[in-house]
């Protein structure tokens, strides 16, 4: 027994100082403590000191009804000193917790600690945190054993596998693997720890995994991944934290960093009789790094908030993505999420929407006021495998998309057979097409390296969802311009058209001339000016009826080859007229003819593909105007011929 201590004042509630404390998960807790009232029985007893839990344990002459003291678990002062009670505990008590929360003495007497407001720190039940020793089991037990769960800024070593859940009845797949698993009401106090996983070979595993529980907070956890030591090549699966079928989650300030697979994953199981769904989850000011295949995957949830995080460097496997919100599960739901001010750095994707369940239940994504860094595209919105109409609206307002080595913004078959809405407004793109930013070497091609993409690889039968444009900023301030198109609609399917699609006011472009906006099937709407900074292009309002001209000025540094209206598929107005006018000092042609399908029915041939003027035309002008369907020549000023080639 250790005499070294024998007394230990502390500051009360009233201001004076007691001459005992009682040594539990976290000393700034003190007060709360001396509100219990088993703390006030508990000073009546006569405590026993001893320097760690191997010391108490020999001493045989503790009494039933005693109270040990231990100034730490392994020795004084290691953060695992606790209270005990000494009692003729059950043997299968002792049993279970050996180790942990009831201890056997000499005197075959128990030692059972004493839990204060459910509060308990991991030290407490022998996880050292030495970077070395596996602690999985001593934070399984203080997880187990209390509400509160402390840690200390120290590294615990976590082993993430186990085999004995691969194929239980619950799972049924191997991706649920191991780790530390928490029930349900439970506070984690992570107090700067990390938490790394133990290097393996596995396909799969989890730090920590919430399955069929309600009511978790988790804070100030670093997770840390082995997938910088992995022995094995296989597998995707290894991930830092697992929530499943649970509920009312709440992930703040933490650090998801190295996984195999992702540093967090929200789903549902692939097991029919569990009825349970995901629901009410915020993860938010939180880092996600060097992750391997997604840094966050929402796979089912109604409900989540995504705010104030950083995702980055997502690189190894597919999609490699900051984001990936992807259905997986039985019976997954994607509803209402919201992703609001984070930053995406350095990832494949920074967000991947991608619908590809035909059982999938849908509502509402948000995507507002985030920035995204330096990927192969920002943001990517796919559409697969869907075979009825969801509900709900796609609202993207107010992003950032800066460096992207690809297309900047990517939406694919967004079909109004299986959606209503997505309204993208306020978005500014900045020099993407950056080749030495694009994590994927993706080649530069027909709709690569552009800032918005909108195609389609179906055929008529599917009409575009609405698709709603409002703000466009699309910026290139290199010295060589490398956006390949500012703006590019277009179906890719032989006899294709597009619809359903607006742009309305304002669209601003301070990099390429409008040759690089590609509008197939885009409704103008409501535009007052195309606005180059310091040259504007659209330079007339088109009124309500649309009898205004809509006018394009070839400007002064490079050739006008204008594909601004390449298949009005009906959708403008008669009367609509375009102007377009030579006023600088290169040459001007305006794409035409069976290729673009706007046949300009009574100047020349309207087989041959341009419409040209040559520099000596400079101040030439030509406005065409659409009547009954066909656009018509109704004034020019200067030579216009028709050719099959360009300048």
């Amino acid at each position: 027994m250790s005499d070294r201590i024998k007394k230990i004042k502390i500051k009360q509630t009233d201001g004076t100082f007691s001459d005992y404390i009682p040594i539990g998960a976290n000393a700034k807790d003190i007060d709360l403590q001396y509100n219990d009232s088993n703390v006030e029985n508990t000073l009546k007893k006569k405590p026993y000191y001893y320097d760690s839990v191997a010391e108490m344990k020999l001493d045989d002459t503790l009494k039933e009804g005693d109270m040990a003291i231990t100034l730490g678990y392994y020795e004084a002062n290691d953060g695992g000193g606790a209270e005990y009670e000494i009692g003729n505990f059950s043997e299968e008590d002792a049993l279970s917790y050996e180790g942990g929360m009831i201890h056997t003495l000499a005197s075959n007497l128990k030692a059972k600690i004493i839990i204060y407001g459910g509060k308990i720190n991991v030290d407490q039940f022998g996880a050292k945190g030495d970077g070395i020793t596996d602690d999985t089991e001593a934070i399984q037990k203080a997880i187990d054993s209390a509400s509160i769960i402390f840690f200390s800024p120290k590294t615990y070593m976590i082993n993430s596998v186990d085999e004995s859940i691969i194929n239980d009845n619950i799972h049924k797949q191997p991706l649920y693997n191991g780790g530390i698993s928490l029930s349900s009401n439970k506070r984690i106090e992570g107090n700067n720890a990390t938490l790394k996983c133990i290097t393996n070979d596995s396909s799969s595993y989890n730090i920590f995994r919430l399955c069929q529980v309600d009511n978790i907070i988790i804070k100030n956890i670093k997770f840390d991944g082995d997938r910088d030591t992995h022995t094995a090549s296989d597998g995707e699966w290894g991930h830092d934290l697992m929530i499943l079928n649970s509920s009312n989650i709440n992930i703040e300030n933490c650090e998801f960093n190295n996984a195999w697979g992702d540093g967090i994953y929200v789903g549902v199981l692939y097991n029919s009789s569990i009825t349970k769904e995901t629901n009410n989850v915020t993860i938010k000011n939180c880092k996600l790094d060097n992750n391997s295949r997604n840094a966050l995957s929402i796979c089912s949830c109604d409900k989540i908030t995504v705010e104030n995080n950083i995702f980055s460097n997502t690189t190894r496997v597919n999609p490699k993505t900051g984001i990936d919100i992807e259905s997986e599960g039985v019976n997954p739901k994607l509803k209402n999420i919201y992703i609001n001010n984070n930053i995406f750095d350095s990832n494949s994707f920074g967000i991947d929407l991608f619908f590809n369940s035909t059982n999938i239940d849908f509502n509402k994504v948000e995507v507002n006021n985030n920035t995204f860094l330096n990927g192969a595209t920002g943001l990517n919105i796919f559409t697969s495998n869907i075979n009825k109409k969801l509900k709900g609206n796609i609202i993207i307002d107010n992003n950032s998309f800066i460096d992207q080595g690809w297309t900047a913004f990517l939406i694919q078959d967004f079909l109004s057979d299986y959606f209503d809405t997505m309204k993208i407004s306020n978005t500014y793109i900045l020099n993407c097409n950056n080749t030495n930013k694009n994590i994927d070497n993706n080649s530069v091609g027909w709709i690569n390296g552009s800032g918005l993409v909108i195609y389609k690889t179906h055929n008529d039968e599917y009409d575009n969802g609405n698709i709603i444009i409002t703000n466009l900023d699309v910026v290139d301030t290199r010295e060589t311009k490398l956006i390949n198109k500012a703006l590019c609609s277009y179906n890719q399917a032989s006899s294709g058209k597009m619809k359903n699609i607006f742009l309305i006011n304002p669209l601003k472009l301070d990099c390429l001339y409008p040759s690089y906006l590609h509008l197939q099937g885009v409704i103008i709407q409501d535009v007052n000016n195309l606005i180059s900074y310091n040259e504007s292009y659209f330079e007339n309002e088109i009124n309500v009826n649309n009898i205004m001209p809509l006018t394009f000025s070839s400007g002064s540094a490079s050739n006008l080859r204008s594909t601004i209206l390449n298949d009005d598929n009906d959708k403008i107005a008669n009367n609509t007229k375009l102007k377009f006018i030579n006023d600088g000092n290169k040459n001007m042609q305006i794409k035409c003819g069976s290729s673009s399908l706007i046949n300009v029915y009574n100047l020349g041939d309207i087989t041959q593909r341009y419409i040209r003027c040559t520099t000596a035309d400079i101040g030439a002008f030509i406005e065409l105007q659409k009547i009954n369907g066909k656009w018509i020549v109704i004034n020019s000023q200067g030579e216009w011929t028709r050719s099959n080639s360009s300048f």
